[in-house]
């Protein structure tokens, strides 16, 4: 396992990665949880508990991922394609044997998006509140959820609705304040 990285042991990674914080507690409450049925960290057991755990991230991302498109083009018939455009993208599957976390950040980024589109769609204030929450606890999971902000103010810059655009900066706002203060207790904790 991690012995290929340079690693004695799993805490090792996040000694040397210390940005993964938010990776480190989640996946000790999840062996906290489930340690009563056996599932120990560093055992094989341990082992099939990260793999469905990956793989259940996986699902909600795909399952969000569809909704979105179903919600963007109103048509089912057009999950088809969306499955056929997840299944050619293999690379996060291979992943799904490690807590990684480029595989833990996709269901924020995707249930973002899909709130996102939401938003969009029906204009409720509340999809971009919750699309920013998700953006912000995805980016302190992985910066890179972030990517998806810079396509969200591309878009508002193209758009010509002004109050799109007021938005759109509190939704920076939000992110920012929201990785600060998670930031600063998780630093405070450490």
């Amino acid at each position: 396992g991690y012995a290929t990285l340079g690693f004695e042991r799993f805490s090792d990674y996040f000694c040397r990665y210390y940005n993964n914080i938010l990776m480190l507690l989640t996946v000790t409450a999840i062996y906290k949880v489930f340690g009563w049925t056996g599932f120990k960290i560093g055992t094989a057991s341990g082992q099939v508990l990260a793999i469905a755990v990956t793989s259940i991230f996986m699902v909600i991302g795909i399952i969000y991922f569809l909704k979105a498109i179903t919600l963007l083009t109103k048509s089912k018939s057009n999950i088809l394609l969306g499955i056929l455009l997840t299944f050619s993208f293999l690379a996060p599957y291979y992943s799904c044997p490690n807590v990684y976390t480029d595989i833990w950040v996709i269901p924020f980024m995707l249930i973002a998006c899909f709130h996102w589109v939401a938003y969009c769609k029906e204009g409720t204030s509340l999809n971009l509140i919750v699309c920013a929450i998700l953006l912000g606890i995805g980016a302190l999971y992985k910066i890179t959820a972030l990517i998806q902000v810079v396509a969200i103010v591309i878009y508002s810059l193209l758009n010509n609705n002004w109050g799109l655009k007021r938005k759109i900066i509190v939704i920076l706002a939000e992110i920012y304040f929201l990785m600060r203060i998670l930031n600063k207790n998780l630093e405070k904790n450490q």
